[in-house]
């Protein structure tokens, strides 16, 4: 939803949230459920799994991480949620205070120092900005799927996807990530989740 706002305002969405318990509540989740939401996931920041490595390659990592914050942001009508800078720049837009708010962020790290940090749906917009729409669809995809716990060999082709998205960009990630994956198999071996998902597939296959 948030990324689709940011695409119909035609704002940069440098670091607006993920969600809101506004978001929340046009899902179609109930009072009850939106608070459920807030206590399972601030429990996870406490409990320090809020964070899923996605990538390592010898002493770099990149992790999703989610943080929660409680403050203020913009509010576009009816439900884009904007970060200040986008809010100094549309004119409609209105302040709305004591919001709880959940952020995802891409992490990198060499050596467990952190050398960067881009918002998730920041860096879904610049995707959807270079017309990278199937990359888009299919970190949705494997998301979703992992989430479900449901990422099967008939997904590979999202990391096809994937990985084609890479190699055309090989020059300027290199700058970021170090080393980009050749193929499938070497994205494959790069995940963590994936691998252990793989992995678990083959133990109960040969069972």
């Amino acid at each position: 939803m948030q990324l689709n706002n940011c695409i119909a305002h035609n704002v940069l969405c440098r670091d607006p949230p993920a969600t809101t318990s506004a978001l929340l509540r046009r899902l179609g989740l109930s009072e009850y459920h939106i608070r459920r939401f807030w206590s399972i996931a601030k429990n996870k920041i406490k409990n320090k799994s809020n964070t899923v490595t996605i990538f390592k390659h010898r002493n770099v990592l990149f992790k999703v991480e989610f943080e929660i914050r409680l403050g203020s942001s913009c509010l576009i009508e009816p439900a884009a949620y904007i970060d200040e800078f986008d809010c100094q720049e549309v004119m409609y837009a209105r302040q709305i205070t004591n919001l709880n708010m959940l952020y995802v962020y891409l992490k990198g790290y060499v050596n467990n120092e952190l050398f960067i940090k881009i918002n998730g749906v920041y860096l879904l917009k610049k995707l959807m900005d270079l017309g990278e729409v199937n990359s888009v669809n299919s970190i949705r995809t494997i998301a979703k799927r992992m989430l479900e716990k449901s990422f099967s060999f008939n997904d590979l082709t999202h990391v096809n996807n994937l990985v084609s998205t890479l190699l055309r960009f090989n020059r300027e990630l290199k700058e970021i990530i170090i080393y980009v994956p050749k193929n499938d198999d070497d994205f494959l071996r790069l995940i963590p989740p994936l691998m252990d998902r793989f992995h678990q597939k083959i133990v109960n296959a040969e069972s």
